[in-house]
């Protein structure tokens, strides 16, 4: 990396021996926008920032008044570089960044480019090169209410950068793209996603959105959903689910032509209404669920009506709202005079039905999750769990904490069962794109 100061930066720095060439960190400080709704603390290197509004914001100015006649005699030059690199850590929240440029004959000063905090630990923005040389601040602004960490701010070159988006490429089964506190209400914000954040996606992953609460919007009569829209805001197909009644996790089965669409705008913008949302993560197919196994075995559940007994509330000292049964099922069976499926009935130790809880339906072989609510927590704690069903095969039981996701593994669907590309089971009458048998088809 190359030096990144003009002459009058240069005199700057000799002042300042603790900046490395590759950093602008201890260049200026961060002036916020609104300092009633932005908070700012600098420890060291490190840049503390709480936006208590959306859109308030903080500018990092970096014209030099030399003379100190309140008139700016110089700005940064950034010529050499192509990229300013934002280091980040603890983000709770979706921001914009920008580079904006001096121009003397715009009295507006309408020059800027504008990047998004990416989801590893970094976001960035692309310098113009034809104003590189007249850089007047970079700045940062929330979508929503959020805090962030700001490390430390570098300038790269294109192969510097390249090199190092290579190596901050996340790895593993599962990797938390946003964390934060949004409330999805009648002022529509959003979760960005950049497009760098699907870099490791492939078809058949998982895009998990977290709802942590179900809210009340005024004048909203149509319930809670998600949807999600490419960086163009057009919507994704297959991306929307309304009318969600509980807090957990919603899920959506990436394609091919969901992918293109992201990396062809630029990203994904994550929308909703009448609930709030904690995070969003992307789960690899086939990834481990990791957990407290309660019980493992075969058991048939016929219509003796047998129970999975022996889970103690000793098992659930420890478990809080938002963590999760998983129940892996073997096999659907049908079994003779019963006219109502396959499903799993959730029982406490008293063999009473657990409070907060339904029977639920089941379709398919694979992992069914029972998504604990505080008052059902409460009740394992003091009583224990028992699980009953009807018509399938069950092979584990586990205790998985809120922080793990499930990823199912969906057996081949039977003949004329049809979903829609959420993995969801719809009718006839569903319109869009299905899946039947393993193939799309397009119900009109």
């Amino acid at each position: 990396m190359k030096k990144i100061f003009t002459f009058a930066f240069a005199l700057m720095a000799v002042a300042v021996s603790s900046i490395a060439e590759e950093s602008i960190t201890g260049v200026s400080s961060w002036s916020p926008w609104n300092p009633n709704a932005t908070t700012i603390e600098v420890k060291g290197q490190q840049t503390f920032m709480n936006f208590t509004e959306a859109w308030s914001g903080a500018g990092y100015w970096m014209g030099i008044d030399e003379d100190e006649d309140e008139v700016t005699d110089f700005w940064a030059d950034w010529s050499d570089y192509d990229y300013l690199v934002y280091m980040v850590a603890d983000v709770r929240g979706s921001f914009n960044l920008s580079v904006e440029y001096h121009d003397d004959g715009d009295p507006n000063n309408n020059h800027a480019t504008v990047g998004n905090i990416g989801t590893n630990g970094y976001g960035f923005v692309a310098i113009d090169p034809d104003w590189n040389d007249y850089v007047a601040q970079t700045w940062i602004q929330p979508t929503a209410p959020g805090s962030i960490t700001i490390t430390d701010m570098v300038l790269m070159t294109k192969d510097e950068f390249e090199a190092f988006k290579e190596s901050m490429k996340p790895t593993g089964d599962i990797v938390n793209l946003w964390k934060g506190d949004i409330d999805f209400n009648n002022s529509w914000p959003a979760i960005h996603l950049p497009a760098d954040a699907f870099d490791i996606a492939e078809e058949g992953d998982r895009l998990i959105v977290n709802i942590s609460a179900i809210t009340e919007v005024e004048g909203w009569e149509w319930g809670t959903q998600i949807f999600c829209n490419n960086g163009a805001w057009r919507a994704l197909p297959g991306m929307k689910v309304e009318g969600i009644t509980e807090t957990g996790e919603q899920t959506f089965i990436l394609t091919w032509e969901q992918l293109d669409s992201i990396a062809a705008t630029g990203g994904m913008n994550i929308q909703g209404m009448a609930c709030k949302v904690s995070s969003v993560d992307l789960v690899k197919a086939g990834a481990v669920v990791e957990g407290t196994v309660l019980w493992e075995g075969t058991m048939v559940f016929d219509n003796s009506w047998p129970g999975i007994q022996g889970m103690g509330p000793e098992l659930f000292a420890d478990t809080k709202a938002g963590d999760k049964i998983v129940v892996t099922v073997a096999s659907i069976d049908n079994i003779d005079g019963w006219a109502w499926g396959a499903q799993l009935i959730w029982k406490d130790g008293n063999w009473a039905d657990l409070a907060g809880t339904s029977t639920a339906s089941v379709s398919e072989a694979g992992d069914v999750t029972l998504n604990l609510t505080q008052e059902s927590v409460d009740v394992l704690k003091a009583n224990g769990f028992i699980l009953q069903g009807m018509s399938c095969t069950v092979s584990k039981i586990m205790l998985v904490p809120s922080t793990t996701h499930v990823n199912a593994t969906l057996a081949t669907p039977a003949d004329d069962v049809i979903y829609n590309i959420c993995g969801q089971r719809v009718d006839a009458s569903y319109k869009g794109l299905v899946i039947r048998n393993g193939k799309k088809y397009l119900n009109r």
